[in-house]
């Protein structure tokens, strides 16, 4: 009875794990260290808040524009998705307001400072 090798497995083992590793990395679209962007519209779903430093209801929104400089932008808030997303600004955004949320120690965040 002979023993197999079992460095060769292990060395064919380690490839994988390093292929798998890569593609994963292929896959991650977010810079190591930020967290991922986009552009939301806030809202209410009842109580609209009246400190800066709150809780705030957000739609996504799609950005429709084409490539050209100066051309306008038309934004459309995906109405039937929405989340909750913490102003960390010094004003209470308008109801409506485009603001950009940024993924953050598992919470939504945002900037809004009038």
């Amino acid at each position: 009875m002979s023993i197999p090798d079992t460095s060769a497995l292990i060395r064919a083992a380690r490839q994988q794990l390093r292929e798998i590793a890569r593609a994963r990395e292929a896959l991650d679209v977010t810079p190591a260290g930020r967290g991922a962007s986009m552009l939301v519209q806030t809202t209410t779903l009842g109580s609209y808040p009246t400190q800066a430093v709150a809780t705030y209801v957000v739609n996504p929104v799609e950005l429709d524009a084409s490539d050209d400089e100066g051309a306008g932008a038309t934004p459309t808030p995906d109405t039937d998705q929405s989340f909750f997303c913490v102003n960390l600004g010094s004003a209470v955004p308008p109801q409506g307001t485009l603001v950009v949320a940024t993924a953050c120690g598992g919470r939504w965040v945002m900037r809004y400072d009038g």
